[in-house]
């Protein structure tokens, strides 16, 4: 069938999206380089049409128009349309940089209400994990979710959202509890590890932290410990009376995977809520539609769960040549 279909709208001709303007001047302002290749009419379309798919409801569509402000704001040294996008949002670590760096004196004299604006931004500050950070409208939530709960959790948030700054907090608001951080895989225990020792606060607290069996000394009042699930459950089996505090499950959509790893995270919550029924469970994905899903009627807890579903990154494309090996 001919892709270049057309529907009869009155009079008029409207071509669908493979013939249309919005896909040229979309697909141009992906892969352009030069900013000198776009008219300034060009330049009030794509701002236009990036306003009317942010302001759908449409997640997708939201972030087709997200991602034109953004590249449109990197291809063309103009910042403001992102600033007043980012400042809607809630956005508030991009609006930060923006003031910063990109606006000049000139414009933040200019701009409406920028000193309450400034004020308004420093209410999203947070000193975290040693060093002062922005966060976003969404952030914001789940921190302060994480902090304030005290019954089992799970926060859904997206890669490189901040949750392992969530997880150093939760052993901090804990100093005198015994912890235990579940990671999917061995590759993970270091990374994790220096992750937790890079926070001065927390390396004062815990000289060390345990990744292996072999670490556990039993006269330990309390202590701080990363395993993947073979690991923890080979200590419990070694460890017959070992309870422990507060159990926080990274990238816990693995529960529901089918396998023996997933059998075996689920054993090792089992052994932990019946050695110690008031052990505390936090869990941390990515992505879960259900929180239910990660329950289990062998174990009596129940989750409270909070998510954000934000995007403040987006894809950059790059086309390749690949017969040409040129870019």
């Amino acid at each position: 069938m001919d892709n270049q279909i057309t529907t009869l709208v009155g009079f008029r001709t409207k071509k669908t999206y493979e013939d249309s303007d919005f896909q040229n001047l979309y697909q141009k302002l992906l892969i352009s380089e030069n900013p000198n290749e776009f008219s300034n009419s060009d330049k009030v379309k794509l701002l236009k049409w990036a306003i009317l798919f942010f302001n759908q409801s449409y997640d997708d569509v939201k972030k087709i128009g997200y991602r034109i402000i953004v590249r449109y704001a990197n291809l063309f040294k103009d910042y403001i349309p992102l600033y007043d996008v980012s400042l809607y949002a809630g956005f508030m670590p991009i609006v930060r940089f923006i003031q910063k760096n990109h606006l000049n004196t000139k414009e933040k004299q200019n701009r409406f209400l920028n000193e309450y604006i400034s004020s308004y931004v420093d209410d999203f500050k947070e000193d975290m994990n040693d060093r002062s950070v922005y966060l976003s409208l969404g952030q914001k939530k789940l921190v302060n979710f994480s902090r304030s709960i005290e019954t089992d959790s799970l926060i859904v948030a997206p890669t490189s959202y901040g949750k392992s700054e969530m997880i150093i907090s939760k052993v901090l608001q804990n100093p005198d509890g015994k912890i235990c951080i579940i990671v999917p895989t061995k590759a993970l225990l270091a990374q994790t590890k220096k992750r937790l020792l890079d926070n001065e606060s927390l390396a004062d607290k815990y000289k060390r932290i345990i990744t292996h069996p072999e670490m556990y000394k039993k006269d330990e009042s309390n202590f701080l410990a990363v395993f993947t699930q073979e690991r923890l459950l080979r200590l419990l089996q070694q460890e017959n009376e070992l309870s422990i505090d507060m159990l926080m499950i990274d990238e816990a959509h693995n529960l529901l995977e089918d396998g023996h790893r997933s059998e075996l995270l689920i054993q090792v919550i089992l052994i932990l809520k019946r050695r110690n029924p008031s052990l505390k469970l936090h869990f941390f994905t990515p992505f879960l539609i259900d929180s239910s899903s990660i329950e289990t009627k062998y174990a009596d807890y129940s989750i409270k769960a909070e998510r954000s579903e934000e995007y403040i990154k987006i894809q950059r494309y790059f086309i390749y040549d690949a017969i040409n090996k040129k870019n």
